[in-house]
């Protein structure tokens, strides 16, 4: 979650949001596939080279395929994913949070639809430009598109402490347990799980289906610094942010991200390697986990 730190960056303050303000947003996805073609030779190079530079990087949002600003849209590296042949959507952005602050005070149910002739299933992941490999997941249907995709820095001086917050998250929300863990490659299986933990009293109370907005989540989740090492949620925090997750389309990505990165030790979490077992490309072992 502390991947959301550019999204509170470059959100500053935002406006009041208009009645019409989707409807005015509205983009074809002709108009969305021709917006790469505005850039000249000499822009494309400078987005290529920025793209280079920001790839995979767990806080700065980077150009997506449109050349919109995008938080967490690449794919997953080769030696994580080999022999994959993923798709990643060029549809989405549309209300993009970069470039339109506004929409953090949007519901997020109302950026959910379901898919029709003209255009595919859509949600908050693809809407909002934001983690928008969630929505890419969904999409090939394989949330590991998703975990693999993002890379946790290492630092061997605070022993990968930069992730303690997801840490404490992944484990608050039960998805470091040995059944979560199983699930990594079973998509329909994880899926039917997230929708089960989403349908829960206690997540729907928190507004896993509500009206959640973009800014109440950031409002709960900025006071905890997760971007800082040794930074923890609370339970209750754990649980709200688990239920933002639901509202902006899917938990499961989440959890599959939890499962493949992170481990309990007897002497506290583990992150990739550190874990007995975790292959970057078979993910996390189940019999590493005693939660």
């Amino acid at each position: 979650m502390f991947l959301l730190l550019a999204v509170s960056l470059a959100l500053g303050s935002t406006r009041e949001v208009e009645e019409d303000c989707l409807e005015s947003q509205q983009t074809t996805l002709l108009q969305h596939g021709l917006h790469l073609g505005t850039f000249d030779h000499d822009s494309s190079m400078t987005l290529h080279r920025f793209r280079s530079l920001t790839r995979g990087s767990p806080v700065l949002p980077s150009p997506d395929v449109n050349g919109r600003m995008c938080l967490l849209c690449d794919m997953p590296p080769a030696e994580r994913a080999p022999d994959k042949s993923y798709v990643q959507r060029s549809d989405c952005g549309n209300h993009s949070v970069f470039e339109h602050p506004e929409m953090a005070l949007v519901p997020l149910s109302r950026f959910t639809k379901d898919a029709t002739a003209e255009r595919n299933e859509t949600s908050g992941w693809c809407e909002l430009n934001t983690e928008k490999a969630c929505a890419d997941a969904l999409y090939n249907q394989d949330y590991m598109m998703f975990a693999k995709a993002i890379q946790i820095p290492k630092l061997p001086l605070v022993n990968y402490s930069a992730a303690s917050w997801d840490q404490f998250y992944c484990y608050y929300n039960g998805w470091l347990s040995p059944e979560i863990k199983a699930m990594q490659h079973d998509f329909e299986g994880m899926k039917a799980k997230g929708k089960e933990y989403c349908d829960s009293d206690a997540l729907v109370r928190l507004g896993s289906k509500g009206n959640m907005t973009l800014h109440a989540m950031l409002a709960r989740w900025l006071p905890a610094a997760p971007f800082f090492p040794g930074s923890r949620p609370s339970v209750q925090d754990a649980h709200f942010i688990a239920a933002w997750t639901c509202a902006m389309g899917s938990a499961a990505c989440d959890m599959a991200y939890c499962a493949y990165t992170y481990c309990v030790k007897e002497d506290g979490f583990g992150t990739y390697a550190e874990c007995a077992g975790w292959d970057p490309v078979k993910g996390m072992p189940v019999d590493s986990v005693d939660s």
